[in-house]
């Protein structure tokens, strides 16, 4: 007859086989009997390493006693890295619950939840608060931060954590200066990215992020012998820095440039490539249009809601409706996504009524808000207004 410390001591015997000793756990619950914490703690953490991430916050959720600080930031780690948020903040509602002491490694967890989940005021209040008991942020703080400034373009406050990084004398690595290096040139505070750039070991995405940099400030000769010095370097070239340079030399209007570097790296160009020099097809170059589109569909690049759009654009401004129109039912094909802003798109320049209707129906598909959206433009498109897009933006026409 099994009594609790055998039960207990049997689900620790098992760890190495997750689902086996989450089968006696159940069968010891069954019996009427309680696992010590330590135990717990180390079948949730099991569970958690071995994918069986919901049936460890399940656990997390029903059990006695407390998980120890390093189990709680294995499962909110392994929470954040597959993209499972709600289980995430089920996770740090437990870790609240339960008053653990946070450590830097779950600090630095916590403040990467909130930050990947646009919640940047929670995220910097994590930051003060972890000053304010005296835990000292480290290099990976200030990038998860920096980085979640970023992403939420709220550059002001990026700028604020990068001047408290440098009251905390902490040291730029080539990952941590990348990220600020980033936040200067979203700026457009382009010297202060280039000091940066200089004080580090830059790499591949260094050279490429000053790229971009330099090409949103219109300095494209700086942004060219950069290039030049990469090449120099022999540092690896991947698709970001091409299609980097790509727009660098379409927004220079040396398109013959960028279709160059295209065929040098063809062979890993990505809709991002092809969405570029779309872009900059111009209203009497209906070869390069065409070109472009037969090696989109030979080279099967997918039909991303950028691309699309880039086509669209570039077709009705060469008032060729119906190559338009193929785009969309090659991607309808595909089963490629279509956002509000296509449909809108579409539904402008479409005097169809076949075709009107039937985005309409596909309209059903849509979330509510984006459905309300569409359901505005057709409405408007009915009553005689057209329709035009801005930076992938509705606007009314009257």
């Amino acid at each position: 007859m099994m009594n609790e410390k055998l039960f207990d001591y049997s689900i620790r015997l098992c760890l190495q086989n997750s689902t086996y000793a989450d089968e006696i756990y159940t069968e010891m619950i069954n019996h009427g009997f309680t696992p010590t914490d330590i135990t717990m703690d180390r079948l949730i953490a099991t569970l958690g390493r071995d994918k069986s991430i919901e049936r460890a916050v399940e656990l997390l959720q029903t059990k006695q006693g407390k998980c120890s600080v390093i189990t709680y930031t294995t499962l909110l780690s392994l929470c954040i890295n597959t993209k499972m948020y709600d289980l995430s903040d089920i996770v740090y509602q437990n870790l609240v619950k339960d008053k653990v002491p946070l450590d830097l490694p779950m600090t630095n967890t916590v403040i990467k939840m909130f930050c990947e989940t646009s919640r940047l005021l929670q995220a910097e209040s994590v930051y003060q608060k972890m000053i304010h008991r005296g835990i000292t942020p480290d290099a990976f703080t200030y990038n998860l931060l920096i980085s979640g400034c970023i992403k939420a373009t709220a550059f002001r406050l990026g700028v604020g954590i990068y001047k408290d990084m440098i009251n905390h004398s902490i040291q730029l690595n080539t990952h941590l200066g990348n990220t600020v290096i980033k936040l200067f040139c979203k700026i457009g505070d382009i010297n202060i990215a280039k000091e940066i750039f200089e004080k580090i070991t830059p790499d591949s995405t260094s050279y490429g992020i000053m790229i971009s940099g330099y090409t949103g400030a219109s300095d494209y000769d700086s942004g060219e012998k950069l290039y030049s010095h990469l090449v120099r370097n022999n540092l690896p070239i991947d698709i970001v820095i091409v299609n980097t340079m790509i727009k660098l030399y379409c927004k220079s209007n040396r398109t013959e440039k960028a279709i160059e570097l295209f065929h040098s790296f063809q062979h890993v160009a990505d809709s991002v490539t092809y969405s570029t020099l779309v872009h900059a097809c111009t209203p009497n170059n209906h070869k390069q249009l065409d070109d472009l589109f037969v090696n989109i569909l030979k080279r099967m690049i997918p039909l991303s809601n950028e691309l699309c759009l880039s086509l669209y654009s570039a077709f009705f401004q060469q008032n060729r409706p119906q190559r338009a129109f193929e785009v969309y039912r090659t991607a309808q094909a595909d089963n490629a996504p279509l956002d509000v802003t296509s449909f809108a798109y579409l539904l402008s320049h479409s005097d169809s009524l076949p075709l009107v209707v039937e985005l309409m129906n596909r309209i059903k598909d849509k979330p509510s808000n984006q459905r309300t959206h569409l359901e505005l433009c057709i409405l408007m498109l009915c009553h005689g207004y057209r329709l035009t897009i801005m930076r992938q933006n509705v606007y009314l026409i009257a």
